[in-house]
């Protein structure tokens, strides 16, 4: 587990690398489609640059008490996935065309800021609450989102213009700590094991940098659990590159191409019965 001036350094890090990376692009590289879904390379910076100023607002209302919503978002809890994924894409694209030529220079100049507010940050202030659409979310949370977003959205760019780019080794861990989360919305807590329906069954998800999630499948239930400091403790183990699986978890590659040929440890039929499901949501 990383600590918090860890994730702070990485910010500052991983906007570095991203800030190298675009001053090296060519004039049409921009309009080339992006790794993440239905945007640009240009798309994907207008995220990340209009993100800034979501960050600087949530943040710094936050580190104040107030966790109200920004101009223009909605109540906390008042909107559906759905929409508010409709509403940042909007957003993101609404700042490309905006800012047209400048788009480059007005992510330095944004991302900068939010990192000096980050980096302003003290120990006493990173568990305030702040706003989130769902649900109030700590400054120490946003700080992580940032290097995922960086990091992620980075690979976004360079993947689809360099097929051989990989996630920077530093912010692996960070973006694998999207899994939970990404089993969440795969519904984890309805996979039951139809093979053994009366039996508890501990699967774990090992990444080889320790970022780890047990899978506890009983007959009528199934919950997500930090991961045990031994292998033994495990009946099925599903082993995967740490990069492979924090893009999974980011649903850029697919579970096929995670757990490939021998990724199964323990009992195999069962593990290809939890990877069957996962690629069936």
């Amino acid at each position: 587990m990383l600590s918090a001036q860890e994730r702070v350094d990485l910010v500052a890090t991983e906007s570095r690398r991203l800030e190298e990376y675009l001053g090296s692009l060519s004039a049409n590289a921009w309009d080339q489609p992006s790794k993440c879904s239905l945007w640009s390379v240009a798309d994907v910076l207008g995220h990340l640059t209009w993100a800034s100023d979501y960050f600087m607002a949530t943040i710094s209302r936050g580190m104040k008490g107030d966790i109200s919503p920004p101009d223009d978002w909605p109540e906390t809890g008042a909107s559906a996935p759905e929409y508010f994924n409709r509403f940042i894409a909007d957003k993101a694209i609404e700042a490309r065309k905006t800012l047209g030529d400048g788009l480059v220079q007005e992510f330095q100049a944004r991302n900068h800021r939010l990192q000096e507010l980050i980096s302003s940050v003290g120990p006493d202030e990173l568990d305030m609450p702040c706003y989130g659409p769902f649900a109030t979310r700590s400054v120490r949370l946003f700080i992580t989102t940032r290097v995922q977003e960086l990091a992620v959205h980075g690979w976004d760019m360079q993947a689809s213009l360099e097929p051989s780019t990989h996630l920077s080794p530093a912010a692996v861990p960070l973006v694998l700590e999207r899994m939970p989360q990404w089993l969440g919305l795969k519904g984890i807590s309805d996979f039951r094991l139809p093979s053994t329906p009366s039996s508890s069954v501990r699967f774990r998800v090992d990444t080889g940098v320790g970022a780890n999630h047990d899978i506890l499948v009983t007959g009528d239930s199934c919950m997500l659990e930090s991961a045990g400091d031994s292998a033994n403790d495990a009946d099925v183990v599903l082993r995967c590159d740490g990069e492979a699986g924090g893009l999974l978890a980011y649903e850029r590659v697919s579970v096929d191409s995670v757990f490939g040929g021998g990724s199964i440890q323990g009992d195999v039929t069962l593990g290809n019965e939890l990877l069957s499901w996962l690629k069936a949501k």
